[in-house]
Formats: structure tokens, sequence, C-alpha cells
């Protein structure tokens, strides 16, 4: 079960994305909450909250088990187009971190190109996979959005020395057209597919209707072992006014400790000791490693 899981969870990877320019939206005051849950053994029931404003949005996802007495992870992430920048929340340690949004050309220009030359496994054999979306033309009015009812259907063959399985799944959800929350306006085309990198797959698409932001979805997943459903139902859909206070970090949050090697421990606040500990933690482990 887990390693067909694995397989659609990394099924689309490879993507170009063409004419990437960072963009500040004006978005109509909106809050969008939706829960997510599925029937396999001990999955976790998710809430996702997004809240957009003007040139921000706001993420809320909360991750727990019904009738367990563990407290459920909760995690944020605010983007502020307006400032080119996401932070990041720890609720637990009420700690943030920010970090800018750059738009792909200046990523290119601050990190250099490097060469990468790794043997490519081509011993598996060919895969179908057959992407059919149908737009079933029923509409539902939320506030000034309208979504839309879309069937996908995706189905996987694969052939002689394929290490792929085959299976089939079902997408039949109700989605809506939101402005972009990456601040990033892009034509994105999807060019090929991957799995376990030794497969050759061979991807056909049909039907131009197109999905979105779903707000009700069950996504049904089959092969010749088991059945896995997934479903998204809609919780709560509100354009009353939300406090811009939600879009910046809390007064009494502070920033993470920056780590030396890149990253943050989120466990810490950015304090001289701790920023002392952690580059001598990284000097420790130097200087073991250069003692064996």
């Amino acid at each position: 079960m887990s390693a067909q899981l694995v397989c659609w969870s990394c099924v689309v990877l490879a993507q170009t994305v063409v004419a990437q320019q960072l963009v500040v939206p004006n978005a109509s005051e909106l809050t969008i909450v939706t829960r997510e849950t599925a029937d396999t053994r001990d999955a976790p029931v998710q809430t996702w909250t997004v809240r957009r404003k003007g040139a921000r949005q706001r993420l809320d996802w909360v991750s727990g088990r019904e009738g367990r007495s563990q407290p459920a992870h909760r995690s944020t992430s605010i983007v502020q187009c307006d400032e080119r920048r996401t932070i990041l929340l720890n609720h637990e340690a009420k700690t943030f971190a920010v970090e800018p949004i750059e738009s792909p050309a200046e990523t290119a220009r601050r990190i250099p190109r490097t060469r990468i030359v790794s043997p490519i496994d081509t011993t598996g054999g060919d895969v179908t996979m057959t992407i059919d979306v149908v737009d079933t033309g029923e509409r539902r009015t939320l506030g000034p959005y309208a979504a839309r009812r879309v069937r996908t259907t995706t189905t996987v063959v694969p052939g002689p020395g394929a290490r792929t399985l085959a299976s089939v799944r079902e997408q039949d959800g109700w989605y809506l057209d939101l402005p972009s929350a990456s601040c990033l306006a892009a034509d994105v085309n999807v060019e090929g597919f991957l799995n376990n990198g030794a497969d050759r797959v061979h991807v056909e698409r049909r039907g131009p209707a197109r999905t979105g932001y779903a707000i009700e979805e069950t996504d049904r997943v089959r092969d010749d072992a088991f059945t896995s459903v997934r479903r998204v139902e809609l919780i709560e859909f509100s354009e009353a006014r939300i406090d811009a206070a939600l879009f910046r970090p809390p007064a009494t949050y502070r920033p993470a400790l920056p780590l030396p090697s890149g990253g943050y421990d989120f466990t810490k606040p950015d304090t001289l000791p701790n920023r002392l500990r952690a580059y001598w933690d990284v000097v420790v482990a130097w200087t073991r490693a250069m003692l064996r």
C-alpha cells in the first residue's frame, strides 16, 4: 500500500515554467476552510484555512487524529507579495522566520550554474498514462466565484518490465479559480512525468478542462491490491472582513534561530547565546570528523 501511495505522490515532477514574473495581487477579502480525511488506517484529519486580503495570504494547517489525546500539529505561513517575502510561524515556540520571494531570473543570477552528471536508470519498461479531464458543466455560486465540477480520471498501464503498478485514479470535485498565492504569474507546461526513475512514462492528455482550488473533492486510487479514498469537504466560505494583523507575525513572537548551514531552528529564538551555541556545535562536529 505505502509503495503505491508514494508513487502517486511523486508522479508529476517534471514541469517547465515559462515567463514567470512576480506580481502583486489585489484579492478581495476571503476565508475558505476545508477539511481533508482519508480512509487509510491512522490517517490524520487535516484542516486548511486560507485567508486572502489584497496582496497577502495566510494559510493555517492543523493535523490531528480524532479521538486521540495527542495535541494536533499546527503550522502557519504568510505570503506578503507586496513585501516579496514569506513568513513561517512556529506556534509552540512562538518564533518566526522570513524568507524572500525571488523571481526565477533572480534565483538564476544568485546561484551559479553547475552541471551535474548522474547515471540514468533505464532498466524499467514503458508505461502509458492517460489523463482525461471532463468539465461536467455544473456550477455553484460562492460569493463572486463560480465553482465548477470537474472529473479527472488518470489511468496507468505498465508495459512489460515496468516497475510501476497498474492503477486508476478518479478525482471528482468542485474547484475555484483563485488569485495566485505564489506571487508569480506563469504559464506552466507539463513536459514529463517521473515515478521510480526507471520506467519511461508516456503521457496522453484528453480534454481542455482545468481544475483549480479544491473546495470539495473525492480522490479515489485503486489497483489490484487495494483502494484508497481521500475526501475534501468545505467547512466555511466567508467574505467577512479580516483583521490585517493576521497577515503579520504576532508581536509576542521572536525571530527563529538561523543555522550556520542554512535554514532555521524554530524551537529556539535568535539570541546571541543561541547563535554561539549553534556555531560551537558546528565546530565540534567538524573537529570530530577531522579526527576520525
